[in-house]
């Protein structure tokens, strides 16, 4: 099995009354899957929206691993930090396929997802070529690339199979290029449960997606959250301040 071509991932991401959140990919059938401290900690989730397809959508319902933000002065979310939304109108979106074991070490990977950090404004496309690293706790580590802030949520598709061994947790550090963490394929398997997972492993990538800049996160919220900013991204490395920097 090939990669996806180009235009072609299931990537999505998440904005929300504070701005651009993170990123997220379709599984199919409207579930889409990102970090659950890309959605926890702030509004509903049924306040958030999701990019995608050349469009912004509403979010129906969410279920979140854990479902709230850990304590003040807790270093890290905890594992798995996953969490499964429901935007029925990205039903006909493109959807990921998933591993059916964990990427061993040393394996070239992709995490194919959304940032600020690209010569374009705003919310953009953004990928980052990694390769697998050992174990580092209940999450494997990635290197190569610098991970930074927005990639959380977003999918680490393997570069031999296209298929989605995890989902990137965040950066070791976004001052320098330490690589970061992913919640591999095994811990996704398991929070959605065999059905949902094993659908997720046969649907068909689906059509391109369309090309050109996505809109922008302000474009899917209410005229009340029109002050919506692009620098409120979620970011996962040690808490240093009072402002969501959560991993």
């Amino acid at each position: 099995m090939t990669a996806a071509p180009d235009g072609a991932e299931p990537a999505l991401w998440v904005g929300g009354a504070d701005g651009f959140r993170g990123s997220a990919f379709h599984l199919g059938g409207g579930s889409v899957v990102t970090a659950a401290h890309v959605v926890t900690g702030g509004e509903p989730a049924t306040a958030l929206a999701v990019g995608g397809g050349g469009a912004t959508h509403s979010v129906t319902a969410a279920r979140a691993t854990p479902p709230a933000p850990p304590a003040p002065r807790t270093r890290f979310h905890p594992f798995p930090d996953l969490a499964l939304l429901t935007v029925p109108c990205c039903a006909g979106l493109p959807a990921a396929r998933l591993a059916p074991a964990d990427p061993p070490p040393g394996a070239a990977v992709t995490a194919v997802g959304h940032s600020t950090d690209t010569p374009s404004p705003g919310v953009q496309p953004d990928t980052l070529s990694l390769r697998v690293g050992g174990r580092s706790g209940a999450y494997l580590r990635v290197l190569g690339d610098g991970v930074h802030a927005g990639l959380s949520g977003s999918t680490l598709v393997s570069d031999a199979t296209g298929l989605v061994g995890g989902v990137v947790k965040g950066s070791r550090s976004y001052r320098h290029v330490q690589g970061g963490w992913f919640t591999p394929v095994s811990a996704l398997r398991a929070f959605l449960g065999p059905k949902e997972a094993e659908a997720a492993a046969q649907v068909p990538l689906g059509a391109q997606m369309p090309t050109g800049a996505p809109p922008q996160p302000e474009d899917a919220l209410s005229a009340s959250q029109s002050s919506i900013r692009t620098s409120g991204s979620s970011r996962e490395r040690p808490r240093i301040s009072s402002t969501r920097r959560m991993r």
